[in-house]
C-alpha cells in the first residue's frame, strides 16, 4: 500500500490511537516511503515527531502507516466519474491557494444557488 503514495504527495492523518501519537487531520508531505511505511513531513511540529535523519525540520516528521493516510492528492477519479455530487464534495475538501479569485468566484456562484 506504500506504493500507492509519491514523493510530494499531499496527505491527511485519520488516525490518532496509535502509541505514536499524530494529531487527527493534520497534513503533511509524503517525503518518501520503505516496503511498508510512508515518510511524511507534517505542516506543523507535534510531541513524538522526528527529523526522519535529517531530512526535515525538528518534531515534524514520521514514518506511518499508510492505512493511517488519505491521499489529498488524488482526485478520486472514480468517485468524480459517477456523479457530479461527488465532485463538489470531494472540491469542499482540496487545498486551494489562498486568494485565488476563479475559486472564489466559484465558491460565491454555489451559495447564491
Amino acid at each position: 500500500m506504500a506504493r500507492d503514495y509519491k514523493v510530494g504527495d499531499r496527505v491527511l492523518n485519520l488516525n490518532s490511537q496509535q502509541r505514536q501519537y499524530v494529531p487527527f487531520g493534520l497534513r503533511g508531505t509524503v517525503i518518501g516511503r520503505t516496503d511498508d511505511k510512508v515518510m511524511v513531513m507534517f505542516d506543523e511540529q507535534f510531541i513524538g515527531a522526528n527529523n526522519l535523519f535529517n531530512q526535515c525540520e525538528n518534531y515534524r516528521g514520521v514514518f506511518i502507516n499508510p492505512n493511517y493516510l488519505l491521499n489529498l492528492t488524488k482526485k478520486f477519479e472514480s468517485a468524480q466519474k459517477k456523479n457530479d455530487a461527488a465532485h463538489k464534495v470531494i472540491g469542499m475538501f482540496t487545498e486551494k491557494a489562498v486568494g485565488d479569485s476563479a475559486q472564489t468566484e466559484e465558491a460565491k456562484e454555489e451559495i447564491v444557488t
